[in-house]
């Protein structure tokens, strides 16, 4: 045997730190990213101020990093250290089937959905005044709602 090869649970430590590793990072980001209030004008001085700009990307592209570790990598890593075949159900299906999702998977996900709905309104609050601002106050009830 090639003393190279890698088993599922030593692939499965690998991926563990690499994940611990994006998730001081994505911490690192999310502290510096809330330090701000952010509000509409904080929204609209983007344009102005690049590097909020990419204090923002720098958050949204660890946050997707971390969630395509978990989701892709780790899981379907956690399901073959235990011996789990592959089969047709996604790994946090079969994760959760088992009773041992991770916890902070779960955190995530709940902290993903919160994210999610604050930038959807902070999104939609910001576009309503500026459609006020266009048309001199007069603001359409159905105007900027989400699909």
């Amino acid at each position: 045997m090639n003393a190279t090869l890698l088993t599922a649970a030593d692939r499965f430590v690998a991926t563990l730190a690499v994940g611990a590793k994006q998730a001081a990072h994505l911490e690192w980001s999310r502290k510096r990213l809330f330090q701000d209030n952010i509000d509409a004008r904080w929204v609209e001085a983007l344009a102005e101020r690049p590097e909020l700009a990419e204090r923002l990307e720098a958050f949204v592209s660890r946050y997707g990093r971390l969630h395509d570790t978990l989701a892709d990598k780790l899981l379907p890593r956690w399901l073959l250290a235990l011996a789990e075949k592959p089969g047709s159900q996604s790994a946090t299906t079969r994760a959760r089937a088992l009773t041992c999702r991770p916890t902070s998977y779960r955190a995530i996900s709940a902290e993903d959905a919160m994210l999610r709905r604050y930038f959807q309104s902070l999104y939609q609050r910001t576009m309503r005044e500026a459609y006020g601002r266009a048309t001199g106050g007069i603001v359409s009830q159905d105007c900027c709602q989400s699909p």
